[in-house]
Formats: C-alpha cells, sequence, structure tokens
C-alpha cells in the first residue's frame, strides 16, 4: 500500500477506500483458531505423511496418519 502509488494511500480518488484497504490488510493477518482441515493429500515427495490443507487460511499441516487431524 505504500508503494503503489495509485492506491488509496495516495489518491483520494482510488477504486478502493483506505478504511477498507486497512481492513482487508487486517483480516488477512488474523490468525485462523480454530483451523477447517479439509481432505488429506499424500505428499508426493514424502509418501509417508499426508498433508492437510485449512480452509480458511491456507496454513499447511502433515501428519503420519491419514486419520488423525493435525490440532
Amino acid at each position: 500500500m505504500v508503494c503503489d502509488g495509485t492506491g488509496p494511500l495516495y489518491n483520494p480518488t482510488a477504486e478502493r477506500a483506505l478504511e477498507r484497504a486497512l481492513w482487508w490488510i487486517s483480516d488477512g493477518l488474523r490468525g485462523c483458531p480454530p483451523h477447517t482441515w479439509g481432505c488429506p493429500v499424500i505428499m508426493k515427495r514424502d509418501p509417508d505423511r499426508v498433508a492437510w490443507t485449512c480452509g480458511h487460511c491456507g496454513e499447511i499441516a502433515s501428519s503420519r496418519d491419514l486419520a488423525v487431524r493435525p490440532a
């Protein structure tokens, strides 16, 4: 936002208002407890592990047991 000369910090007629831009950034930085773990995927590089991806924030956790979701 600071280096974008066309953004709301420098341009009062920007497409997105400064307040909305700040809330959008704040939402992106917020943590995601509790995670919503999706379907596990067998990892190509390490077939003994499965990868779980959070449906909200995109965090990836891995586990050796397909039946046990990450905490």
